[in-house]
Formats: C-alpha cells, structure tokens, sequence
C-alpha cells in the first residue's frame, strides 16, 4: 500500500515555490513594472498626501522685550503671580503673545517681504489654524494647578503644507518673530515720561513748583531705573555716552542740585508770597482760596471712610478671616497708598490758603474747617496784591522768568531722557532668543522612502500572487509553449 503511494505523481497545478518562481520568471517584466509603479505610488501618497497633513514646523523660544506688568510699589508678588499678569508695552499698549499668529500680524509679515512671502496663503493660514502659539506651563503636584513659567517661554506651530520648502518656512517663522521686536521698538521709541509741566497754571506758582518737582523726579527715576537693569557702563544713545555719564551730567546741570532746586523756589514762594499779578485779582484769589477749601473738605470725607475700610482690612488680615492673604495686603497697601495720597494733597491745600492770607487752625478736620477765613491783617498773596508795591511786583516777574527757564530745561531733558530710555531698551532688552536650533524644525514627517518601499513592496507581493495564479491556471499551455 505504501509502495503504491510513492508512485502517485505530484499535483502540478498547486500553488508552490516552484510555481511562484516559474511565474516570476515568466512574467517578470509585468511584475517589475507593478512594483515599480507601486514604488512611485507609495512615494507620491507619502510626499503628497501623507505628510502634507501630519507635518509641521515647530519653534521654542523666548522674547526679551520690554513688557511688563504694572504693579503697585511695595507689592510683593509672587513668581508664579507674576506669569498671570497683563504686560504693557513702554507706550501702554498690551502687550498679548496670541497677537504674534494673527492674520493682521501674518499679513503684515507678508506684505514686508512679497518676493519671499508673496505666495503663502496667509489668510487660510489664520482662518483654518494653519498656526499656533502656545505658552509652556507645568502641573503644580501639590495643587494640581496649571502654573505658567515666568519668564515665558513659547512654542509656535505652523503647517508645513503652507510654505514652498523648509527654508521658506523657517524664514517666515523668524520673520513673524521679530515683527514683535520693531512692535515693541516702536514702543520704546514712543515712550515719554510723564509730563508735569505742559499744563501749568503761571498763575498758581505754588503748583508750577510742586510740578517741577515732580518733573524733576520722574527724570531723576528714569535714570535709576535704566542704571538698575542695565548698569552704569550701558550705551545710553547713539553717541556711545554711557548711562553714567549721562545721569551725572543731568544732575549737574541744576545749579541748586536736586532738592535744593526746589527749596529755593519754595522758599522764594511763600517767604515772599509770590503770585502772577498780571493774571489773576483779589477777587479771583479769594475765590481761589474758597475752593481749596471745599476741596479739602471733600478730602477729609473721603479720608475718613478710607481710614475705616483700612481698619477693616487690618482686622481681617490679624485675625486671617480669609484664606488668601496676598489679596488682603494688597488691599491694604492700595488703601494706605490712597490715604497718603490724599493727606500729601491736603498738605498742598492748606499751604497754598495760607500763602493767600487765611488763617488755619494747627490740625484741620470736618469739625473745624469753617474756622479757615481770610484776615486782612495777614501776610499773604491777597494782602501783597492789595498793597501793590513795585518791589513786591518785580519780585514776582523774576520769580516768573525763573520758573519759565527751569521748565524750559526739564522738558528738554524730560525728552532726551525719554529717548535714552527707548535707546536703551531697544540696545540691550529686543531680542528673540531661539531653543529650537535653526529657528523651528519639522515634526510629524514620515519619510517618502518608507512609502516607496511599502508600495514596491506591496504591489510586488500582490502582482506577484496574481501571476502565480495565472501561471498555474494556464501551466499547461505555457509548458507545451516552452517545448
């Protein structure tokens, strides 16, 4: 039985190494040609359908910038308070890194350089999420709160399908980054210190001095701010003077040094009790004098309901009734700032009634401020103008020539001190600073040769199989053929 078994021939029309070798060699040019094609296939759906949609270009990076919250002096925030504060560019404008992917912003980028830019769909780019922009941010274990870093650091994503290549891609992205530095120069370049000094009422010579004071000041700050952040050997304009250089030629520049300039007038003021006597007559000092009056009544209201909130305050922060105190120290030191702020007014008020010939008691409150009234036997603006001596009046044109000079001279020095400050910021703190090597790469490229391989592969192993099955269905004829 088992002799008559080995005798039985083999099936030759099974599906077999032989047959599958004998098919390949028979239709081998078909079967090369379908993986060929399949090879160009698999490449093209790769390049042109596959990574079109997956791929993109990514970039980390920080901006240097002058931006900064605006906070209260004597505020103690915290690091982690300081990533959720609104930042203000020098010029007040807001300063909001999602505005760095707007289609305005990605328009204007265009527009600057259409040779290069003309081409990218910026528009489709915005309205379809083409890019993005995002803050880095980390899980507090503790809390289980989002906390952002600070400084901020970013990561923007853009479709790589909107751009001709890579190198154009990187260069739009680059392009688009530093459009937020010439925005933030423009910032610079337009910053002012406060003005004191434009407004002024020559006939209130006690204000025209308070508000050189203030001039004087928020220049003499300027100048300790920048040499705070910068140090005293910065460049501080184009001439290459340094910030030392320049500060110590503005405080010498005043004759009386910085207190002393105002002491002077002060004392000039209200020792001879100086007034614009060309402006102003008896009639509308009193009434002058009057409104000071109602002014610092009005104040004493307010102070008195502020003083009882700060109490409250005080309380509530003593006895920690409630759980986030920063927000109630903050409270209160906004409450005694008001405070201050009020009294050092009041301070002005009661001088300035004084100066005009009223009588004032020692300490004024609501319950004796009606005891302030005018005595003609005083010495005062008020009597100075009823008297009319010629000495008195030459006194107040020089006193008024003085003031006119000084003021010509900080607003000049307000302005240059403006301009240092712009130089400096842009100099030293406009800057982009790249954590991605070459400005952005490419994530989610799958390559083309994998595509290749697969589809040459792929339509190999089916032409393969089909011309196998071809073969065994017709050996019979392609055998005789072969005889």
């Amino acid at each position: 039985m088992e002799e008559t078994n080995k005798n039985l021939p083999v099936a030759e029309n099974q599906f077999n190494f032989r047959n599958i070798g004998k098919a390949i060699n028979k239709f081998k040019w078909f079967i090369l040609g379908a993986t060929v094609v399949g090879g160009v296939a698999g490449y093209l759906i790769f390049s042109k359908g596959v990574n079109p949609g997956r791929e993109r270009m990514v970039s980390s990076f920080e901006f240097n910038i002058n931006a900064k919250p605006k906070i209260a002096e004597g505020t103690t925030i915290k690091q982690e308070e300081m990533a959720t504060q609104t930042l203000y560019l020098s010029d007040s404008s807001i300063f909001s890194y999602t505005d760095v992917v707007s289609k305005e912003r990605l328009n204007a980028v265009k527009e600057k350089n259409l040779q290069e830019f003309g081409k990218i769909n910026t528009d489709k780019m915005a309205e379809n999420g083409g890019i993005s922009i995002s803050r880095a941010s980390y899980t507090d274990q503790t809390t289980g709160r989002v906390v952002f870093e600070y400084p901020a650091r970013y990561t923007l994503s853009a479709s790589k399908s909107y751009f001709a290549n890579e190198k154009q891609a990187k260069s739009f992205i680059d392009a688009l980054l530093k459009y937020q530095l010439e925005v933030a120069k423009t910032a610079n370049d337009n910053y002012e210190i406060m003005d004191y000094l434009s407004g002024n009422d020559n006939s209130s010579y006690g204000l025209f001095v308070s508000n050189l004071k203030s001039e004087y000041d928020a220049i003499d700050k300027c100048f300790e701010t920048l040499i705070k952040d910068f140090d005293y050997s910065s460049q501080g304009n184009s001439n290459g003077d340094t910030l030392n250089k320049l500060y110590s030629s503005f405080i010498s520049s005043y004759e009386y040094g910085a207190s002393n300039l105002i002491l002077k007038y002060e004392g000039d003021l209200y020792h001879n009790h100086l007034v614009d006597y060309h402006t102003v007559t008896v009639e509308s000092l009193t009434s002058q004098a009057e409104a000071y009056k109602e002014n610092l009544r009005n104040n004493l209201i307010d102070l008195k309901s502020l003083e009882v909130a700060l109490e409250k305050l005080i309380t509530v922060k003593i006895n920690n009734l409630e759980g986030n105190t920063s927000v109630i120290e903050k409270e209160i030191i906004e409450t005694n700032e008001e405070i201050l702020k009020i009294k050092e007014i009041d301070a002005k008020y009661i001088k300035e009634i004084i100066n005009l010939g009223y009588t004032v008691p020692s300490e004024v409150t609501l319950e004796n401020i009606d005891q302030i009234k005018y005595e003609a036997t005083n010495e005062g603006v008020i009597q100075s103008m009823t008297a009319g001596e010629a000495s008195w009046k030459k006194q107040c044109d020089d006193f008024k020539i003085a003031l006119t000079e000084v003021s010509s001279k900080l607003q000049a020095d307000r302005k240059t001190t403006s301009d240092v400050y712009g130089f400096v910021n842009n100099q030293y703190r406009n800057q982009v600073n790249y954590f991605t090597s070459g400005v952005a790469k490419m994530e989610g490229h799958v390559s083309s040769a994998i595509g290749l391989a697969v589809g040459a592969v792929g339509l190999f192993l089916i032409s393969t199989l089909v011309f196998t099955l071809i073969y065994i269905a017709k050996k019979d004829k392609f055998e005789k053929k072969e005889k």
